[in-house]
């Protein structure tokens, strides 16, 4: 049964593929595209795949607007803009080895 990660709050219709299909072991950039190759996202540079699985599918669950007014004082001088928005993605792995590429 393949885990899956994210949160589902605002279903939207786009479908994301990770930007490079990494097998157990290989480098996981964290990018992650539209059906078109367009990126719409990152993982957190923290995020680390499970081990020794791949991931298979990934969604936007939800699509969130951050605010400039509602960030933490210590990340102020990072912000660039007044609101942005942020991709929560649904992602599901499972097993490498399982016979997909």
């Amino acid at each position: 049964m393949p885990l899956i990660f994210g949160v589902c709050c605002l279903v939207v219709a786009a479908h994301m593929v990770p930007a490079a299909r990494a097998a157990a072991g290989e480098f996981f950039n964290g990018l992650l595209n539209d059906a078109g190759g367009n990126t719409v996202g990152r993982l957190a540079r923290a995020f680390d795949p499970p081990k020794g699985m791949i991931c298979i599918q990934a969604r936007a669950a939800a699509i969130i607007i951050r605010r400039r007014d509602e960030t933490e004082a210590d990340y102020l001088s990072r912000v660039c803009c007044d609101a942005w928005e942020v991709v929560i993605p649904e992602l599901v792995f499972e097993p490498a080895g399982k016979g997909r590429t």
